[in-house]
């Protein structure tokens, strides 16, 4: 996949220190996005997709990670989005909404105020008006939220829980969130005042449905986190061999090499249980391939900061900004201890 996105990947590493800075999504990067084909990787080919494997979508995903993190996982969200529909809608919600998957920005909804992990504890509600439901409610922490113009809602109903498709409009109160890592993502908050939804645009048993999406997308959030600890390693090695003290590179100490050593074992386990698991999106490896993830990303981000010293702390230094990303990936797509909930469960069911 990296032979056919150059063009996507360069623009991407120009935009990334800005778009950290500024917190905001770029346009110009994701119509880019858009126009290369990328934005429907997974998608269908009848659909207006390229119809990729969850592998490819890893692969493309794992080279953003390592420019730009906040665009990667930008990316990675509006796949959820549309890997909600194709797992898990009626063919007739395909066919409605998968080629405009290919053509419009989407966001993934689930997350609330007080429901996060706990999704059976939302409260975002959809009322049955007989021909359409509405919506009342609040989500938050929403990435793509920013410019997304459609959106994929987990809402609680009168006989349990559905997915639903939205369009950006009307009864929409968008709030832009200040992020801490993975920033330019487009994070926000969402007010849904009295938002009518057709019901052909819905999907039952919605927490079903979620549990779906996250297995097929951990492994490619992960894929975020192995690039960002190849950025790491490759930005550490760099400036071992070019730092000197006590009269040599410090590439020469013992210590640093053992470092650098770790790391790159670590990113080769890490590697290989990308890609297996984006074969099989079985929920267990997914959850392990995610904690992995995020130890590894964390890491690499920590001993790239011990090796620059004081210029890695520094405000906007890349091994700053690679620190700040890696620590999302404790927490998005379901907490690390989320993870080994289902780890423990997978191994210690009868």
């Amino acid at each position: 996949m990296s032979t056919l996105t150059p063009e996507l990947v360069e623009l991407a590493a120009r935009k990334a220190a800005k778009m950290d800075e500024e917190d905001r999504m770029d346009a110009e990067l994701i119509k880019t996005a858009f126009e290369l084909g990328l934005m429907g990787v997974t998608v269908p080919e009848k659909y207006g997709g390229l119809g990729k494997s969850f592998k490819k979508l890893c692969m493309l995903i794992e080279e953003l990670g390592k420019v730009n993190a906040g665009f990667a996982v930008s990316v990675a969200a509006h796949h959820m989005a549309a890997n909600a529909i194709n797992l898990n809608g009626s063919g007739g919600l395909k066919e409605k909404w998968l080629p405009q998957f290919c053509k419009k920005l989407a966001a993934f909804a689930t997350t609330e105020p007080k429901a996060g992990s706990d999704l059976k504890s939302i409260e975002l509600e959809a009322r049955d008006e007989g021909d359409c439901y509405v919506l009342n409610g609040n989500k938050t922490l929403i990435t793509n939220g920013e410019l997304a113009e459609v959106f994929v809602v987990l809402a609680r109903c009168d006989n349990g829980f559905s997915l639903f498709v939205v369009e950006r409009g009307e009864g929409m109160k968008v709030r832009k969130l200040n992020a801490g890592g993975m920033r330019g993502s487009g994070l926000v908050s969402i007010r849904f005042n009295d938002v009518e939804v057709p019901k052909e645009d819905s999907i039952p048993n919605g927490l079903k449905a979620v549990m779906n999406t996250l297995n097929v997308s951990r492994p490619v959030f992960s894929a975020i986190g192995l690039g960002i600890a190849e950025r790491c390693l490759d930005l550490a090695i760099k400036y071992a061999k070019e730092r000197k003290a006590f009269g040599k590179r410090i590439s020469e100490f013992q210590g640093i090499q053992w470092m650098l050593a770790e790391v790159a074992a670590d990113i080769e386990a890490l590697r290989l249980m990308v890609y297996s698991t984006a074969e099989s999106c079985d929920p267990v490896r997914s959850a392990m391939c995610k904690l992995i993830a995020a130890k590894t990303a964390k890491k690499a981000a920590d001993v790239a900061i011990e090796i620059f010293g004081g210029h890695g702390t520094l405000r906007g230094a890349a091994v700053e900004r690679a620190y700040r990303d890696a620590k999302i990936l404790d927490i998005g797509e379901g907490t690390s201890e989320i993870m080994k909930l289902i780890i423990a469960r997978g191994l210690l069911k009868d």
